[in-house]
């Protein structure tokens, strides 16, 4: 990949950032990062991703002639937040803010912000470490079981129907004898 800055070296430093209400991500060669670091720490600022991504969008910003310090608005991304959760009263920002959840029923009133924070955080969205032994067998068919299910879209994809019919009998086995 080509640096963004020059476009003639390689791109060593790639930076990912939110600066005036805008995700940016950046990659540039060693000497474009250090000269724009350099750009940076002129002014006396202490050199730092936000003030380099700053400076960069007050560019961009001049550049398409916006006032600066103007948010610059995604069309395509809605900001919607869910609304409270109706036995505690959390709101999502105060879920956001706090990392807690008020009651169980929170995980109703936000399904979707919470399982895409377990897959960011966790890269899942349900467990996949060790289990107590007494739960162990079921877990261990039910995982296999799912791993077939995936075998067999493939197979139905790959239009291998004598394979995906095997499949099929497994997996029905596989749920009438647990």
């Amino acid at each position: 990949m080509l640096c963004e800055n020059c476009k003639t070296n390689t791109a060593t430093v790639h930076v990912k950032g939110f600066a005036l209400g805008m995700k940016a991500e950046l990659h540039l060669c060693q000497e474009c990062s250090q000269n724009m670091a350099n750009m940076v720490n002129m002014d006396n600022m202490p050199v730092s991703l936000e003030n380099i991504f700053k400076g960069i969008m007050e560019s961009v910003q001049s550049q398409m002639g916006m006032p600066l310090g103007q948010q610059i608005q995604n069309p395509q991304v809605p900001r919607k937040t869910p609304g409270p959760c109706g036995v505690c009263g959390l709101s999502y920002d105060q879920f956001k803010t706090t990392g807690k959840l008020g009651c169980d029923e929170c995980y109703k009133a936000f399904p979707k912000e919470i399982l895409a924070l377990f897959k960011n955080v966790q890269g899942s969205s349900h467990h996949e470490g060790k289990y107590p032994k007494r739960f162990g067998s079921q877990i261990r068919q039910q995982r296999e079981v799912d791993k077939l299910r995936t075998s067999l879209k493939q197979a139905i994809d790959e239009e291998n129907y004598e394979e995906a019919a095997k499949i099929r009998d497994q997996i029905r086995q596989m749920e009438v004898n647990p």
